[in-house]
C-alpha cells in the first residue's frame, strides 16, 4: 500500500501537467481563425503528456486471499482491505474509460496536424520539455516551413478542444477525488495494521 500511495501520487503530478497542456491548447486557439494557428504549435499544444496504468501492488494481498489466510484478521481489517481493492479495480475501470477518450481526442489531432517534421526534430519533439525546445535555432526553422493544417474547417479544431476538455473533466475526477480518496484509505488501513499487528 505505500508503494501503491507513491504510485498514486505520480499520477496525480502527471494529471495536472496534462491539464494544464489542455489548458494551454484552449487558450492558444480561442478565438483564432484558421490562418492564425501554427501547425507545429498546434502540434505540440495538443499532445497531452498521457499516463500510463496504474500498477497496483497486488502480489501479496493474492497469496493471502488464494490462501485463505483472510481469516486470520480481524473484521474491520478485512472490511477494509476488501474496499480498497475493490477501489483500486474500479480505477482501473476508469483508467479504460481515460485511454478511450485520449484516443479519441488523438484521432482527431492526425486529422488536423501535419507531423511529418523530420525525423531527427520529431525525436527532439518527444524528448524535450517545450520551452526547452522553443529556445534552440531547429525549432524556429521547423515552426518558419508553416506547414499548413490538414483540415481547413475550423469545427475540426474546435472538436479536437472539446475532445481535450472531456478528457480534462475526466482527469480531474481522478485528480481531484478519486485518487485522494484511495491514498485516504491505504493510509487508515496501514495505521490499523500498524496498531493491530505492532508493526513499524
Amino acid at each position: 500500500m505505500k508503494k501503491d500511495t507513491a504510485m498514486v501520487n505520480e499520477k496525480i503530478h502527471t494529471m495536472s501537467a496534462n491539464m494544464n497542456k489542455i489548458d494551454t491548447l484552449s487558450a492558444y486557439v480561442y478565438d483564432k481563425n484558421l490562418n492564425q494557428i501554427n501547425n507545429l504549435e498546434l502540434m505540440y499544444k495538443s499532445f497531452p503528456l498521457t499516463y500510463n496504468y496504474y500498477t497496483w501492488n497486488r502480489s501479496t494481498l493474492e497469496q493471502i486471499k488464494s490462501s485463505g489466510s483472510l481469516r486470520y484478521f480481524n473484521d474491520s481489517i478485512v472490511k477494509n482491505i476488501s474496499a480498497y481493492d475493490a477501489f483500486t479495480r474500479h480505477l482501473d475501470y476508469d483508467y479504460e474509460v481515460d485511454v478511450n477518450q485520449f484516443n479519441k481526442a488523438s484521432a482527431k489531432r492526425e486529422q488536423i496536424v501535419d507531423m511529418g517534421y523530420p525525423g531527427s526534430f520529431v525525436m527532439l519533439f518527444l524528448s524535450r520539455k517545450y520551452d526547452s525546445l522553443k529556445n534552440i535555432p531547429y525549432y524556429e526553422e521547423m515552426r518558419n516551413l508553416n506547414k499548413p493544417l490538414l483540415t481547413r474547417d475550423i469545427n475540426d479544431i474546435k472538436i479536437l478542444v472539446n475532445e481535450a476538455v472531456q478528457l480534462k473533466i475526466l482527469m480531474r475526477t481522478r485528480r481531484d477525488f478519486e485518487l485522494p480518496h484511495l491514498v485516504r484509505d491505504a493510509t487508515d488501513l496501514i495505521h490499523l495494521l500498524k496498531e493491530e499487528y505492532h508493526l513499524n
